[in-house]
Protein backbone atom coordinates (compact mmCIF):
# COMPACT_ATOMS: atom_id res chain seq x y z
CA UNK A 1 0.00 0.00 0.00
CA UNK A 2 2.78 2.44 0.91
CA UNK A 3 4.51 1.68 -2.38
CA UNK A 4 1.32 2.40 -4.34
CA UNK A 5 0.82 5.69 -2.51
CA UNK A 6 4.32 6.84 -3.39
CA UNK A 7 4.58 5.54 -6.95
CA UNK A 8 1.05 6.02 -8.26
CA UNK A 9 0.26 9.69 -7.60
CA UNK A 10 -2.49 9.70 -10.23
CA UNK A 11 -4.73 7.48 -8.13
CA UNK A 12 -6.87 9.85 -6.09
CA UNK A 13 -8.97 7.41 -4.07
CA UNK A 14 -8.24 3.98 -2.68
CA UNK A 15 -10.74 1.49 -1.33
CA UNK A 16 -8.99 -1.45 0.31
CA UNK A 17 -10.03 -4.37 2.45
CA UNK A 18 -7.55 -5.28 5.16
CA UNK A 19 -7.48 -7.10 8.48
CA UNK A 20 -9.21 -5.05 11.17
CA UNK A 21 -5.95 -4.60 13.09
CA UNK A 22 -4.28 -3.16 10.00
CA UNK A 23 -7.22 -0.78 9.45
CA UNK A 24 -6.89 0.35 13.06
CA UNK A 25 -3.20 1.10 12.48
CA UNK A 26 -3.87 2.96 9.23
CA UNK A 27 -6.49 5.18 10.88
CA UNK A 28 -4.73 5.62 14.25
CA UNK A 29 -4.23 9.15 15.51
CA UNK A 30 -1.00 10.29 17.16
CA UNK A 31 -0.79 9.30 20.81
CA UNK A 32 -2.43 5.90 20.61
CA UNK A 33 -0.91 2.45 20.99
CA UNK A 34 -1.71 1.47 17.39
CA UNK A 35 -0.15 4.62 15.90
CA UNK A 36 3.14 3.80 14.22
CA UNK A 37 5.08 3.50 10.97
CA UNK A 38 2.09 2.42 8.86
CA UNK A 39 -0.11 5.20 10.28
CA UNK A 40 2.48 7.85 9.49
CA UNK A 41 3.22 6.64 5.94
CA UNK A 42 -0.42 6.33 4.90
CA UNK A 43 -1.41 9.63 6.50
CA UNK A 44 1.45 11.49 4.81
CA UNK A 45 -0.24 10.82 1.47
CA UNK A 46 -3.94 10.37 2.22
CA UNK A 47 -6.81 11.26 4.46
CA UNK A 48 -8.52 8.26 5.99
CA UNK A 49 -12.10 8.91 4.90
CA UNK A 50 -13.88 5.91 6.32
CA UNK A 51 -13.22 2.64 8.06
CA UNK A 52 -16.09 0.18 7.97
CA UNK A 53 -15.82 -3.09 9.90
CA UNK A 54 -16.65 -6.31 8.05
CA UNK A 55 -17.60 -9.37 10.03
CA UNK A 56 -15.93 -12.65 9.21
CA UNK A 57 -19.41 -14.17 9.00
CA UNK A 58 -20.09 -12.53 5.61
CA UNK A 59 -17.35 -14.55 3.90
CA UNK A 60 -17.29 -18.14 2.72
CA UNK A 61 -15.27 -19.91 3.73
CA UNK A 62 -15.21 -18.00 6.99
CA UNK A 63 -11.72 -16.58 7.74
CA UNK A 64 -10.18 -16.55 11.20
CA UNK A 65 -9.96 -12.75 11.30
CA UNK A 66 -12.30 -9.79 10.96
CA UNK A 67 -11.70 -7.30 8.18
CA UNK A 68 -12.38 -3.64 7.52
CA UNK A 69 -13.03 -1.65 4.41
CA UNK A 70 -10.84 1.47 4.34
CA UNK A 71 -11.33 4.43 2.02
CA UNK A 72 -8.36 6.73 1.53
CA UNK A 73 -8.44 10.05 -0.34
CA UNK A 74 -5.12 11.31 -1.67
CA UNK A 75 -3.99 14.62 -0.23
CA UNK A 76 -3.23 17.47 -2.63
CA UNK A 77 0.34 17.40 -3.92
CA UNK A 78 1.31 20.47 -1.88
CA UNK A 79 0.45 18.58 1.34
CA UNK A 80 2.49 15.49 0.41
CA UNK A 81 6.09 15.18 1.58
CA UNK A 82 8.55 16.93 -0.71
CA UNK A 83 11.70 15.52 0.84
CA UNK A 84 13.83 12.57 -0.19
CA UNK A 85 11.82 9.39 0.48
CA UNK A 86 14.84 7.39 1.65
CA UNK A 87 15.64 10.04 4.24
CA UNK A 88 12.01 10.22 5.32
CA UNK A 89 11.88 6.43 5.63
CA UNK A 90 15.04 6.47 7.74
CA UNK A 91 13.59 9.12 10.07
CA UNK A 92 10.30 7.25 10.56
CA UNK A 93 12.02 3.89 11.04
CA UNK A 94 14.49 5.37 13.52
CA UNK A 95 11.75 7.15 15.46
CA UNK A 96 9.67 4.01 15.93
CA UNK A 97 12.58 1.57 16.04
CA UNK A 98 12.70 1.62 19.84
CA UNK A 99 9.26 2.71 21.03
CA UNK A 100 10.18 2.79 24.71
CA UNK A 101 12.88 5.39 24.11
CA UNK A 102 12.40 9.10 23.75
CA UNK A 103 12.41 10.49 20.22
CA UNK A 104 15.78 12.13 20.88
CA UNK A 105 17.40 8.83 21.80
CA UNK A 106 15.65 6.91 19.01
CA UNK A 107 16.74 9.40 16.35
CA UNK A 108 20.30 9.56 17.67
CA UNK A 109 20.66 5.77 17.66
CA UNK A 110 18.68 5.05 14.49
CA UNK A 111 20.16 7.80 12.34
CA UNK A 112 23.62 7.59 13.93
CA UNK A 113 23.69 11.29 14.70
CA UNK A 114 24.91 13.01 17.87
CA UNK A 115 22.31 13.20 20.64
CA UNK A 116 22.60 17.02 20.63
CA UNK A 117 21.66 17.11 16.95
CA UNK A 118 18.64 14.90 17.63
CA UNK A 119 17.68 17.17 20.52
CA UNK A 120 17.91 20.14 18.16
CA UNK A 121 15.48 18.44 15.77
CA UNK A 122 12.98 17.94 18.57
CA UNK A 123 13.38 21.54 19.76
CA UNK A 124 12.91 22.78 16.18
CA UNK A 125 9.39 21.29 16.39
CA UNK A 126 8.79 23.03 19.76
CA UNK A 127 8.38 19.67 21.46
CA UNK A 128 9.59 18.64 24.92
CA UNK A 129 12.87 16.77 25.03
CA UNK A 130 11.19 13.68 26.46
CA UNK A 131 8.59 13.32 23.68
CA UNK A 132 8.13 9.88 22.10
CA UNK A 133 7.60 9.15 18.41
CA UNK A 134 3.93 8.25 18.82
CA UNK A 135 3.14 11.88 19.75
CA UNK A 136 4.31 13.39 16.45
CA UNK A 137 2.00 14.06 13.53
CA UNK A 138 2.97 12.76 10.08
CA UNK A 139 3.94 16.27 8.85
CA UNK A 140 6.32 16.63 11.80
CA UNK A 141 8.25 13.56 10.63
CA UNK A 142 8.50 15.14 7.17
CA UNK A 143 9.82 18.36 8.75
CA UNK A 144 12.55 16.41 10.55
CA UNK A 145 13.60 14.77 7.27
CA UNK A 146 13.55 18.13 5.46
CA UNK A 147 15.64 19.72 8.19
CA UNK A 148 18.21 16.92 8.02
CA UNK A 149 18.45 17.49 4.28
CA UNK A 150 18.85 21.25 4.72
CA UNK A 151 15.53 21.80 2.90
CA UNK A 152 13.79 23.51 5.81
Amino acid sequence: MIEALQRLPGIRRYCVMVQREVADRIAAAPGGKTYGVLSVWVQLYTEVVKVRPLSRSIFFPRPNVDSSLVILARLPAERSPMTDLDRLRAVIQAAFGQRRKTLVNSLAAGLRIPREEALGLVRMLDLPSDVRAERLTPPQFARIAEHLAGEA
